[in-house]
Formats: C-alpha cells, sequence, structure tokens
C-alpha cells in the first residue's frame, strides 16, 4: 500500500512539473463560439488541454474546448503556424464531449491529431511523451489523428482498410510513383500523413483541370452560331 501510495506521489509531482514548464507564449487569437475574436499571447497547455490567452492589460484568461470554437498561434520555437478546433464528440445520455484537436491538413480528407494521454509511469515506453512540449510534440506518434471526410470520421489507424483503397483506386498512378520515389512505409505515421496531403492536392489539381477544360470549351461553342451566318450569307 506505502509502495503504491510512493508511486502516485512521484507520478503527480512529475506531471504537476511537466504542466507549470509549458510557460512559453505566442502571438495568436482564439474565437468563441459568438465569433468574437480575442487576440493576445496564447499559452496552450498540451497534456492539460487548456489555452491561455494574455491580453493587452496583462489580463490573462483560461478557456477549455468547451468555450472555445478555434484558436491559431504561432509556434516560435518549431517556426510554423499551428491551427486548432474544437471538436465535439458523442458521450453518453446524447452529450457531447469538445476536445481540441490540431489541424494537420485540409482538403478532401481533413486530418486532425489530438495528443495522445500517457499513463506509463516508467518512461521507457515513449521518452518524449514525458520531455518539454518540444520533444513532444516533434514525435508523430503521441498523437491520435481522425480523418473527416464530409461528416465522416475514420481512425487513422484504419488507414489501410478505410483510406487508402478509395485513394489508391482515384489515383493510383500518381501516389504510387509518390510513394515510390520518396520510399514511403505505408504503415508509419508520417507516410500515411504524407500521402493524405498528396491526394488532397491531386483533387484539387483533378478539379481545377476540369474547370480550365470547360472554360476552353465555351469559346468554341460561342463560335459556331456565327460560322452558321456567314456560311447562311455565303
Amino acid at each position: 500500500m506505502k509502495n503504491s501510495l510512493l508511486i502516485l506521489l512521484i507520478w503527480s509531482l512529475s506531471v504537476s512539473g511537466t504542466l507549470a514548464h509549458n510557460d512559453t507564449w505566442n502571438t495568436g487569437h482564439a474565437t468563441l463560439p459568438d465569433g468574437q475574436r480575442v487576440e493576445g499571447q496564447l499559452n496552450y497547455n498540451w497534456k492539460a488541454e487548456v489555452l491561455q490567452v494574455k491580453l493587452a492589460d496583462g489580463t490573462v484568461r483560461a478557456f477549455s474546448a468547451g468555450r472555445i470554437s478555434s484558436f491559431t498561434y504561432f509556434d516560435n520555437e518549431q517556426d510554423l503556424l499551428r491551427k486548432f478546433c474544437s471538436i465535439g464528440f458523442a458521450g453518453p445520455d446524447d452529450t457531447q464531449r469538445f476536445v481540441f484537436m490540431e489541424e494537420c491538413t485540409t482538403g478532401k480528407l481533413s486530418v486532425y491529431r489530438r495528443l495522445r494521454h500517457s499513463h506509463e509511469l516508467i518512461k521507457i515506453a515513449r521518452p518524449s511523451m514525458f520531455g518539454t512540449d518540444r520533444e513532444m510534440t516533434k514525435d508523430y506518434d503521441n498523437f491520435d489523428y481522425i480523418v473527416l471526410d464530409d461528416n465522416q470520421v475514420t481512425d487513422l489507424q484504419q488507414f489501410g482498410t478505410h483510406l487508402w483503397p478509395q485513394m489508391h483506386d482515384e489515383f493510383s498512378k500518381p501516389l504510387t510513383e509518390y510513394m515510390k520515389v520518396r520510399q514511403l512505409d505505408i504503415t508509419s505515421t508520417v507516410a500515411k500523413l504524407m500521402l493524405i496531403n498528396q491526394y488532397n492536392y491531386l483533387k484539387i489539381k483533378a478539379e481545377r483541370d476540369v474547370v480550365a477544360d470547360q472554360e476552353q470549351a465555351v469559346p468554341t461553342e460561342q463560335a459556331e452560331p456565327a460560322s452558321a451566318i456567314n456560311s447562311a450569307q455565303d
């Protein structure tokens, strides 16, 4: 019993120390459910899933996922723009539970991710889960991913059975070549994300090509009546 309490105390102190360590503020803004935009310095605690916004007057406001629609900030440490959305998941008794998820890519297939909450007491399995935010967020396997296709939600772990067959049917040659050139391992998280991103690009390109073909066909169709008039005059 004493050993269990000691382990629990050590784990609690470890988590508390990690949460307190995240004191990085970045310029950004948050959007409330009513559309109001709150600008300032943002601090997002990945593990506690709490967003803090420091206003111009020094006031700090804290938000959970149920009180924010989205937020965006520029990550100075990793030199990239991060975008988050509050996404609701069905819970018991027809209730919804909102969580923050980071936008990875958008398009026909939009991908969002959320930090996987680890309950490991030993750091051997995945040390990055217990490091700084910088170390933690650089490891793609520290996250759970969902893929949105219209209103359908798919776990990225079902990529091989639910997503890849459709993607491959539509763009077999370019996606196969893309994989071959980059020597992608389709079972890895990074490869799956790269393939989805490339698929979205190919979808946009295909749609643009269709529009371009239609625009080129319009002048030809309009020229036919003029030719008919000239023939009648002759």
